[in-house]
This record gives C-alpha cells, structure tokens and sequence, in this order.
C-alpha cells in the first residue's frame, strides 16, 4: 500500500474528501472551495471523536504522574511560585521544561484546556449529526432507502405463497404484532403494497443520548475547573465564626452541637446548627451531620468531623497561667491547649515544663466500658520518669483538678470540622452522567427491528411478498422470523 493510499483512507475516514472521492479535486481545493464544510465534516466524524478522547486519556495519565498545584495556589500567583519551587528541583534539569508544559498545574494549561473545548465542540457537533439524521430518518416514511443510514445489516428475502394478498396481509399483521411490533399499515383493501413494521423504534436514539451525557459531562468539567472552589475543613467551637474566603460575603457561624450518644466529651457523631449571614443581612440557620451535606444559595456544606474539644489550661498556688506545650507536636508552649477528641484519636498528652508534670487527657469509649457511661473523661497526672499516676480521676463535663500545688481547668465544649465546596457544574456533571449512562444501557440492551413486507399478486395466482429485515445483532431473530413468515404463507390445504 502506498503511502498515498494510505493518507486518502485515513482523510476518508475522518470525513474529508480525497481525489478518489471527489472527482479528482484534492482536500486543499475542497478545503479553499468549502472550507466550513470540511471543517464540520471533520469535526463530525466519529474517528476525530476517538482522537480527542484518546488525546483527553493520554493527557490526563500524563497529569497523574506528576504532582498538581494545590487548589489554594490557584488564584494566588505568590503562592504558586512558592510551591512550584520545591517541585522543580525533585525533577532536575527537566523540572523547566515540564514547568513550561504546565505539567504541574494541568487544570490551568492552555493546551490542555484547549483539547478539552475542541472534544466538547467535536461531541456538539457529533451529537447535531446524530439529532438531524435520526429526525429526517424517523420523519421519512420508513424504508430500507431512508433508514439505510441507521441499519447496521439488512436481509432480504423472496417468498411465495397460493394465499390470496389480503390472506397473507392479514396473517402478516397477526404474527407482527404478536412479536411485539408496531405496524405502520400502507396496504390497499386488495392486500397489496407496503405493510412496515419496528420493533424499539425509539432505541436509535440511544447514541443521541449518549453524546448528549458525554457533552453536559464535558461541559460540567470545564465549568468546575473554570469557577468551581473550596475551603476547608476548617474548625469551629459553639459561638465562633469564619469569613469565606472565596465569597466575602459569606460568615459561618457555629451555634451549637449536641452529640447523639448524649455524651458530650465522648468522640461520635454530633449534629450541628450553623447560621450563614449573607452580604446582605440576610441569614439562615441550618443544621449539619455527618454524611449528610446541605445545598445552599449555590454551595454545598459538609460536616466532616465533629466531636469534643477540651480547653485545658492551668495556673500555680498564685493563680499565675502556667505555659503548656502539646507532646508530639512541633507547636511551641502556651497558656491554652485546645484538644480534639476524635474516633481515630481520643487521648492527648500534655507537658507543663515548669512543673515536670504530664498530663495524659482521654476519654471512654461506652461500647468498650459500658460500666463508665457516667463519665466522659479520664484524666491522668504523671511526674518526671514515673509510671504510676500521682492523679487518675474520672471526670463529667467541665471542671478543676488539683495537681500538685498546681490547678488544671478543664473545658469541655464540642466542635464541628467544616467544608464549604461550590460546584456550578454539578447539576451538568449529575445529568450528564445521568444520560451517559442511560443511553449506554440503552445501546447494549435493545436492538431496533425493522421489517418490511412487500406484497402483490403472484404472476397466476396467490401472492409474492419480499420480505426486507433490518437491524442489528440479526444472527438469531431474523431466522426465527422467517421460518414463522413461510408457515405463515401456507394455505391451511398445504399443511394437510
């Protein structure tokens, strides 16, 4: 095969004429004569679909094997560069280079963004051709002729019968609809002409709403990377607020939580009241738990985490604080520590170097104690190398434990782990998904059926009929199918 050979197949099947095509005039003169023609021709192949979304594929593995910008560094050009710069030396003298490619942040790359919108515009265009052929095929009168474009194969087959044409019209009807067909009836009152028949008609269809779900998936995607944001966890007591960083507007505010075991300083699930005050005095208090996310003026609100915190802090015979430094931890010394009891994590140790003591802060688990459902906490006072606690006492809720000369305040309060998402291409993501998935279905469960019955008088006497079967995967039902139509044409007298 030569090599032009092999360039005029592979235009052909991209939906560009070629000499051999066009009556000798190359792609360039078509292109210069008819150049939106070929351009939509192109872009409504389904081989140019197949190259967008391998390119799509390839870009997308390529990404992955790299790190990717966090989404604080987005928007901040300061923050970037920072990052950037510990990335690059793990990479070398080709840390540049992928930089330049945009490889580390590919949800900003122009290129990247730019095979994205010509793979939407190529599912548009695909999906146009698909609307307009289907409609001009299903507005037709149905034929072999008009829906040739849709049949995937098509047998014919030539039979006789001593029955009379309105004998055989009339069985015809019976066995059709006795398959489940719908009947479109073109027969004279003799019985002769064109009796057509479909079975899932509407199944072709089904690749229109497949396009139409990959473009809303496609479109949804972009609209996210474009505008989509979120901020978050971040931690909130009873009575504190945060600022929205992406929405100025926006103030959340933790009201209140109450835990659902009724144990207040036992890590389980809480339920929270927020109040969200709008930009313009407007407010609205809802309530959180966790797994159950709230939809509001364009945002989605998690509770990720909730729980108990504990305020501990602790003062000398003089009442003077006493600096505290959390164990563990690279935080330096201070007068508060602030302890987030979780369900992965529900001890804490606690230092308080002035004093060689340490303090050991946990609390129960009802399901592993249930003798200790009464208490909430337990608290433990170690000093310098010893083993044995000088101080293990049981606490509920909120109070003071003296610890050698020295007092420890206990607070016990409960705390909600926040996450504010707003996705403005979700509603487009869900639905595309939606359609995606239901026309995919629809393509691998029903096969359309199309038959069509030719019928007239026989050259003496009886009738002739062409039976023409159209459809896809035919292999089983068009033989059942005509095994049925050649009893039917049988005269009661020829089965005897």
């Amino acid at each position: 095969m030569t090599n032009g050979t092999l360039q005029s197949k592979i235009l052909v099947a991209m939906g560009i004429n070629t000499p051999e095509s066009s009556g000798g005039r190359t792609s360039w003169q078509l292109f210069r004569r008819y150049p939106w023609d070929v351009l939509w021709r192109f872009f409504a192949s389904p081989g140019t679909t197949r190259v967008w979304l391998a390119c799509l594929i390839v870009a997308t593995i390529m990404g992955s094997f790299f790190p990717q910008a966090p989404p604080e560094a987005d928007g901040d050009p300061m923050a970037y560069h920072r990052w950037l710069a510990t990335v690059i030396p793990r990479y070398g003298s080709w840390g540049d280079v992928l930089s330049r490619l945009g490889l580390f942040n590919l949800r900003s790359a122009l290129w990247y963004r730019g095979v994205w919108a010509l793979a939407a515009l190529n599912l548009l265009i695909v999906g146009v051709e698909q609307i307009d052929l289907r409609w001009r095929a299903w507005r037709a009168l149905p034929s072999p002729d008009t829906l040739s474009p849709l049949l995937h194969d098509v047998s014919e087959a030539e039979l006789r019968s001593t029955r009379s044409p309105v004998q055989v019209a009339e069985a015809a009807r019976i066995l059709l609809r006795g398959r489940g067909y719908h009947l479109n009836d073109d027969l004279s009152s003799e019985g002769t002409g064109c009796l057509s028949a479909q079975r899932h008609g509407l199944a072709w269809m089904a690749p229109v709403v497949l396009h139409v779900g990959l473009l809303m998936l496609l479109l949804g995607i972009v609209v996210n990377q474009s505008w989509a944001w979120r901020e978050g966890p971040f931690f909130l007591a009873a009575g504190e607020t945060h600022r929205l960083a992406h929405d100025s507007g926006q103030v959340v505010r933790l009201d209140e939580t109450w835990p659902e075991n009724g144990l207040v300083a036992s890590p389980g699930h809480f339920h929270s009241v927020l109040t969200l005050q709008g930009s313009k005095e407007e407010s609205r208090t809802i309530t959180l738990r966790r797994n159950a996310p709230v939809f509001y003026d364009g945002m989605l609100i998690y509770q990720v985490a909730s729980g108990p915190l504990v305020r501990v802090s602790a003062s000398d015979a003089a009442g003077e604080p006493i600096l505290l430094e959390s164990l563990g931890t690279s935080e330096s010394v201070q007068r508060e520590i602030l302890i987030l009891l979780r369900e992965e994590q529900n001890e804490s140790w606690i230092g308080a170097p002035s004093q060689g003591i340490a303090l050991h802060i946990s609390s129960y688990d009802p399901a592993q104690a249930p003798a200790r459902r009464d208490s909430s906490l337990r608290f433990r006072a170690y000093r310098g190398n010893e083993s044995e606690p000088i101080v293990d006492q049981s606490m509920v809720g909120s109070g003071s434990l003296e610890v050698s000369g020295a007092t420890c305040h206990l607070v016990v309060e409960s705390y909600a782990a926040i996450l504010v998402v707003r996705s403005p291409g979700l509603v487009l993501l869900a639905l595309g998904a939606f359609l995606a998935l239901a026309g995919f279905c629809l393509i691998r469960v029903l096969f359309p059926r199309y038959v069509w019955l030719d019928i007239g008088e026989g050259r003496k006497k009886g009738s002739r009929v062409r039976m023409t079967v159209g459809g896809k995967k035919m292999s089983g039902w068009v033989e059942s199918l005509l095994d049925d139509a050649r009893r039917m044409l049988e005269a009661p007298e020829d089965r005897a």
